[in-house]
């Protein structure tokens, strides 16, 4: 019983390293405005990680995001950080034509 109390505390204590991966500037939802005509492609890559310790799973990157949607002029982007009890996700999202 002793153990699986102390594996408890543990992963509890280690998920909060999940937030603290993140920009701390981007843990409040932010919203902006966007320009009017952002175009009508759109790519979307996202990468995970777990506990803040363990990845990033997966790329965030933005030639690859526009390439993925066949984007050839970038007009915007945005980048979206979820925070979840045992891993926190950051998705990239690319506007353009």
């Amino acid at each position: 019983m002793k153990k699986i109390l102390c594996f408890l505390s543990i992963v509890l204590m280690l998920s909060g390293c999940t937030s603290t991966s993140l920009p701390r500037l981007k843990r409040f939802k932010m919203e902006a405005a966007k320009p009017i005509d952002i175009g009508d492609k759109v790519g979307k890559e996202c990468a995970t990680r777990i506990l803040g310790i363990f990845g990033p799973f997966g790329s965030v990157s933005l030639a690859r995001s526009a390439k993925s949607a066949g984007i050839t002029s970038v007009t915007y982007y945005e980048t979206r950080y979820t925070s979840y009890f045992f891993f926190g996700k950051e998705c990239l999202y690319v506007y353009g034509r």
